[in-house]
């Protein structure tokens, strides 16, 4: 027993000393994400494409939470849930007015 105490202290010793596993993050990510949420915002001041868009971005969150805030009217946001890649690509169906684009979309089929 004392033997399976010792390799425990052992094992547990070296897990101390690797740092936790951290996922692989792009190096980018920041500056992407901010590149397509400026174009979201830009696409939203769009008048023509506000209405679409709207119900398009509504049909990718599932559930925002919210807490309250400094105000009583308004409350902070803690969690967007959903597809938010989704609604960060989304912004690319709806080109600035003027530009020609085809976009092509492919569903999947269920295999079951």
């Amino acid at each position: 027993m004392a033997e399976l105490e010792c390799e425990k202290a052992e094992i547990t010793a070296r897990l101390a000393e690797n740092p936790a596993r951290v996922p692989d993050v792009h190096r980018g990510i920041v500056e992407i994400y901010e590149r397509k949420v400026t174009k979201l915002m830009e696409t939203l001041k769009n008048p023509k494409a506000r209405l679409d868009a709207s119900a398009d971005i509504r049909s990718l969150i599932g559930k925002i939470v919210l807490h309250p805030g400094d105000k009583a009217w308004r409350g902070s946001c803690h969690a967007l849930h959903g597809s938010l890649m989704g609604i960060l690509d989304f912004v690319n169906d709806y080109p600035k007015p003027g530009t020609d684009r085809v976009i092509t979309m492919v569903c999947p089929l269920s295999r079951e």
